[in-house]
């Protein structure tokens, strides 16, 4: 929490609008897995002053959209709770996964010869910022993720590199991962009309 108390203005918005959204995702998720009748009921008051202010038409037509997806997550979170064993490898898989691409930025901060900061201190700003542009609308959280790393991890680099970094980290995080996702799936493709064909 020593890294955060140095935020202000925008970047502690920043930080506790993402705190504030996915502290709310994660209360539904408790909620489907352990008494949907409470979430339901919150839905249904949320939908009814919607409804009043006019941002919604169906109330009923919401509520049934809502329960089918309570009712397909529950099973998915039942399925999870059943096999222990696939839960945690599960976890510990993605733990794994999102530390290595936490860790992207340090390793971009050390290719600049800089060394005030450590992999941890990094890797925890890294993950608040991949929290607080999580819910943001857009493929990919393009504009919020370049805008969020200025507001989080700008202090780390002198501005005369900053941006250089800042292109440097999205572009090995996304863009790269982008690219070879199109190029293996094109690839993909292409070998199975071959196969196809031939046969």
């Amino acid at each position: 929490m020593k890294l955060l108390t140095n935020y202000y203005g925008g970047a502690s918005a920043f930080i506790i609008t993402g705190l504030t959204l996915n502290m709310i995702m994660l209360s539904a998720i408790l909620l489907i897995a352990f008494n949907q009748q409470i979430l339901l009921k919150i839905c249904k008051a949320l939908f009814n002053l919607l409804y009043k202010i006019h941002l919604i038409k169906d109330v009923k037509k919401m509520m049934c959209k809502t329960e089918k997806f309570i009712t397909e997550y529950r099973d998915s979170i039942s399925k999870l709770k059943e096999n222990h064993r696939f839960t945690i490898k599960m976890f510990a898989l993605t733990f794994i996964q999102l530390t290595v691409f936490f860790s992207t930025t340090f390793f971009i901060y050390k290719s600049f010869n800089l060394d005030k900061s450590n992999i941890l201190d990094i890797i925890c700003l890294q993950s608040f910022l991949y929290m607080a542009v999580s819910f943001i609308p857009t493929p990919g959280t393009a504009g919020a993720s370049e805008i969020g790393f200025i507001l989080l991890l700008g202090h780390l680099f002198p501005s005369s590199i900053l941006s250089a970094a800042m292109l440097l980290w999205r572009g090995i995080s996304y863009y790269f991962s982008l690219l070879f996702s199109g190029i293996f799936s094109f690839a993909v493709t292409t070998l199975k009309k071959k196969k196809v064909f031939n046969s």
